[in-house]
């Protein structure tokens, strides 16, 4: 393996050496944003109207706190005077919290004279009104927003000013979750399914006022587990969950501060057996940062943008990584201006099928400053990204309450099948999304943030605690560049019963131990026989039969990883996961 990767990095810098070194990936575009450092960007299409909009926060020049929101005006980015509290230090997050269909927008950070805040703010009609949901203030920290217990609504996760605090949203309103995730500050967290089941589980690092912590923690039915990964702990830095190998899995990559204050930058493979592996990169290590992933050369793979204080010349750099069949490569003449306390994130404004990107932060001076890169693909030699196919053979199973949903692996031109990603969408009329929402167009499948879809990487989706009625539901599919398919044509499926088979300790029918080794064993109150149908995350029946109250199934012949049992007898249904160890 080091040998190929070696073979690949000599190849690759040949084919520096043979581009046109005139060329200018990026061209700076002149634009009406403010100059902003301690600084966050995030990219949303707040206003539905098939372009991305950016949020902005930070502090300016004149020490002013600052929190915008730019209409893009075809091309044209116009501050809509939205009325947001200014913050700095702080963090900002797209996400539809009410599943009506339109971004709302969660805000962290240090204002000017009312200390640290966390509000959401909800989007009606492109009108943004403040809630406060009881959350923590914080600066130095981060919010992410997360669908952790898969009811089909946003979730969020606060993390600074040494507290990290989950919060459940029921019916809009916020409960405070009782989970010891610990003390952090200078933290980040994100959200992704790590280890496949089909939840999501939480990455974070930070400062634990004793030491700096990198860690995952796996989501085991609502309950968060410390996975058993030897991660180097970093704080001051950033978190991303991203399939940089295309092999259908989530790998890490952080940045920050290391025990010895050494900036770092570092990327851990997932190898899909519930372990990590340290991937070799060659990457300047970066604190006070800021990088984010996506495919600027449509080529198929991710590659990286980032930006920070980095440890040999003690300044900020801002620069451009391209993934070359695992080797990742610095983009030669990007020409980008260094910036520290910095945000830079990719999004393709001008929807001409590549990423751009805009970049905010403090100069090595530590001056406020924003600047907006266009992709000149066109000047260049890289391929136009085209949207991948649509799922199909979309299939759903209801068990009670709670229903499996499946597809189909898509395909697309450029992004290979393996580094696709998915996004559902459920309403309970045609063409809503009040059970869950996209965060895309129904009709066109334009994806209104940058990011993976709402599944990751896996093929079905289990939604739980559904009340009785029929509801609508459709798949897109989304490549690396963030473009996403049409959605699949429409489908439906029905909840009957609501008020048996519940998921719990006292359910009528369950499977335990759970997690199972060999065997495991089914229990009901009913004397009648049980049958039962073992799926996998493609909705594939692996396993089924009949057995009686206490029996044993032997699942010796299943592989490691995460299932979803289907079980019926006389007093009705009931579906579970089940993970095989």
């Amino acid at each position: 393996m080091e040998s190929k990767k070696i073979a690949i990095l000599i190849i690759g810098l040949f084919v520096v050496m043979a581009i046109d070194l005139a060329a200018q990936p990026f061209e700076p575009i002149t634009s009406s944003f403010t100059g902003l450092g301690r600084s966050y960007v995030a990219w949303g299409d707040y206003d539905n109207d098939g372009d991305l909009d950016v949020a902005v926060c930070g502090i300016t020049t004149a020490g002013d706190h600052l929190t915008q929101i730019y209409m893009n005006g075809e091309g044209t980015f116009i501050d809509i005077q939205a009325g947001i509290k200014g913050v700095k230090d702080g963090s900002l997050e797209w996400g539809d919290y009410d599943n009506d269909g339109d971004l709302d927008l969660l805000l962290t950070g240090e204002t000017y004279d009312a200390g640290n805040i966390s509000l959401i703010y909800r989007n009606d009609d492109g009108i943004f009104t403040e809630y406060d949901a009881g959350f923590p203030g914080i600066g130095y920290g981060h919010t992410a927003w997360g669908d952790y217990d898969n009811d089909g609504d946003l979730d969020v996760l606060i993390t600074g000013n040494w507290t990290v605090s989950l919060y459940e949203n029921i019916d809009g309103s916020f409960n405070l979750i009782e989970q010891d995730f610990g003390h952090l500050q200078n933290s980040r967290a994100a959200w992704g399914d790590f280890d496949n089941d089909g939840d999501l589980d939480l990455l974070l690092i930070g400062d634990t006022g004793g030491g700096y912590l990198t860690v995952v923690y796996l989501n085991e039915d609502g309950e968060f587990i410390t996975a058993n990964l030897d991660m180097e702990g970093l704080f001051s830095g950033s978190v991303d969950w991203i399939d940089f190998d295309k092999d259908g899995d989530l790998d890490i990559c952080v940045s920050g501060y290391d025990i010895f204050l050494e900036p770092r930058l570092l990327l851990y493979e997932n190898l899909g057996d519930g372990n990590i592996a340290p991937y070799l990169v060659y990457l300047p290590g970066l604190g006070i940062s800021s990088v984010d992933w996506g495919d600027y050369d449509n080529d198929g793979d991710m590659d990286i943008l980032a930006c920070g204080k980095n440890a040999s010349c003690g300044g900020g750099i801002t620069n451009v990584y391209y993934n070359q069949e695992g080797i990742f490569l610095s983009e030669p003449q990007a020409n980008l201006a260094g910036a520290i306390r910095c945000s830079a994130a990719w999004a393709d404004y001008d929807n001409d099928g590549d990423l751009d990107f805009l970049l905010t932060g403090l100069t090595p001076e530590e001056v406020p400053f924003s600047q907006f890169y266009r992709n000149a693909a066109g000047d260049n030699n890289y391929i136009m990204n085209t949207m991948p196919v649509a799922p199909d053979n979309l299939e759903s199973m209801v068990g009670g309450s709670h229903v499996i949903l499946s597809w189909d692996k898509a395909t697309d031109e450029q992004t290979p099948q393996d580094g696709l990603n998915y996004n559902l969408r459920i309403g309970t009329h045609s063409g809503d999304c009040d059970v869950l929402s996209p965060m895309a167009n129904a009709e066109t499948g334009f994806r209104y943030i940058q990011a993976i879809g709402n599944t990751n990487t896996e093929v079905s989706r289990m939604i739980m605690n559904l009340p009785e009625g029929t509801y609508y539901w459709s798949v897109q599919s989304i490549d690396q560049a963030y473009s996403g398919s049409p959605f699949a044509a429409k489908q439906s499926f029905t909840i009957l019963e609501t008020d048996i088979n519940e998921l719990s300790e006292g359910a009528t029918i369950r499977v335990y131990p759970n997690p199972a080794g060999e065997k495991v064993f089914i229990r009901s109150s009913s004397s009648e026989s049980i049958e039962f149908r073992m799926y996998n995350l493609n909705g594939q029946e692996v396993l089924y039969g009949s057995v009686t109250s206490g029996a044993t199934i032997d699942i010796s012949s299943l592989h490691k990883g995460a299932y979803f049992v289907h079980l019926r007898d006389g007093n009705g249904t009931s579906i579970q996961r089940l993970i095989k160890q």
